[in-house]
């Protein structure tokens, strides 16, 4: 038996684990495609259909794996969940769209992700390198409510590179660069053009290390999200001070500090408009 086929038939019995167990337990999202298939099938539970998302490679698995197995972005897991699903419905009765805010969205799943679990949110997702972009976009092709942006973000509105262009697909890493090919904007600057009606309610950020930048200046918008997601990346460049910016800002305001996974969720403490 040759390496490859092994590997396959592993994938293959590791899957069919996952999934009678999400059955079992009553999992939303259920996988139907094994890891090696590049076009993977999931059955919705709660809106009772099927839904694809196209991949290239292992790396874009691995999102898949994050976002919809192991639900990463998932705040029902939380014991203010009760409080987050009262603000949002609180927000649609009022005729108000929540406002979502994908920094970094890769190929587009938590993005996808979002659309489905607060349908009534206006979804914003950012992503720098063009592959990704498209195929965010292509994975996203049936949400209405989702606008996609070819850049970057940052503190305030420059240009920018990828400086690990080699990388794999979600581990592409901007730097700031007068004579950048990227355009980098500001939250603030997002902000400061959604409509009347769309009320900030949830940024995720996941931006491999650029974090340091977003949250360097210029972040009065924090008191503006009640829900933050966040990945830090001090593992990823040691000594580098990655996260400094953030846990000095967000340390002056009332909000919990939850770490579940990979992420850092900041929940203000006040879930009610402001």
């Amino acid at each position: 038996m040759n390496v490859s086929l092994k590997i396959k038939i592993q994938c293959l019995v590791l899957f069919i684990f996952t999934l009678i167990k999400k059955i079992l337990k009553r999992k939303r999202f259920i996988p139907l495609s094994p890891p090696f298939v590049l076009n993977q099938i999931f059955w919705d539970r709660i809106n009772n259909n099927f839904f694809n998302i196209k991949t290239r490679n292992h790396s874009d698995w691995t999102t898949i794996r994050e976002i919809f197995y192991s639900e990463d972005y998932d705040l029902t897991r939380f014991q203010r969940s009760d409080e987050i699903k009262k603000l949002y419905n609180s927000l649609i009765s009022e005729n108000l769209t929540p406002l979502i805010i994908d920094c970094g969205s890769h190929i587009g799943l938590a993005t996808n992700y979002f659309s489905k679990i607060y349908p009534k949110s206006k979804i914003i997702s950012i992503e720098p390198d063009l592959n990704n972009f498209e195929l965010s976009k292509l994975n996203n092709a049936n949400n209405q409510n989702c606008e996609f942006l070819n850049c970057a973000i940052g503190s305030d509105v420059c240009r920018g590179i990828i400086s690990n262009p080699n990388s794999d697909s979600n581990a592409l890493k901007i730097e700031k660069s007068n004579n950048g090919n990227i355009n980098i904007i500001s939250i603030n600057s997002i902000i400061e053009k959604k409509k009347y009606n769309e009320f900030p309610f949830i940024i995720k950020i996941d931006v491999e290390g650029f974090e340091h930048e977003i949250f360097s200046q210029n972040t009065n918008w924090i008191t503006t999200f009640p829900i933050i997601i966040i990945e830090p990346h001090d593992w990823l460049f040691p000594k580098q001070n990655t996260f400094k910016n953030f846990l000095y800002k967000i340390s002056k305001y009332d909000r919990d500090f939850i770490c579940f996974g990979d992420n850092i969720f900041s929940i203000s403490n006040n879930l009610t408009r402001n």
